[in-house]
């Protein structure tokens, strides 16, 4: 018997080099800075072309004096990916 196995594979195109997402990535990634840090449009003024999330997310903490050493990137990404995917 042949066991098949439910897998789902998510990319990611924030900068929009591979697909058009209608900037889905950016705006999800705008929710939730807002949301954890209540900072409006954190990711106006970065670059994104040919850097990956987590690198994108380092830059704008930094921008905005915020440190990434208790956790900050993960739960930016939680929020970023939760606010993506809709849930």
């Amino acid at each position: 018997m042949i066991k098949m196995m439910n897998n789902k594979l998510i990319l990611f195109d924030i900068d929009e080099t591979l697909i058009d997402s209608g900037r889905a990535g950016t705006r999800s990634l705008n929710i939730a800075f807002k949301e954890l840090f209540g900072i409006e449009d954190a990711f106006r003024e970065i670059k994104m072309a040919g850097m990956t999330d987590i690198q994108i997310m380092k830059k704008a903490l930094g921008i905005h004096g915020i440190p990434c050493v208790n956790g900050e990137v993960d739960a930016l990404r939680e929020k970023y990916l939760k606010n993506f995917s809709g849930r």
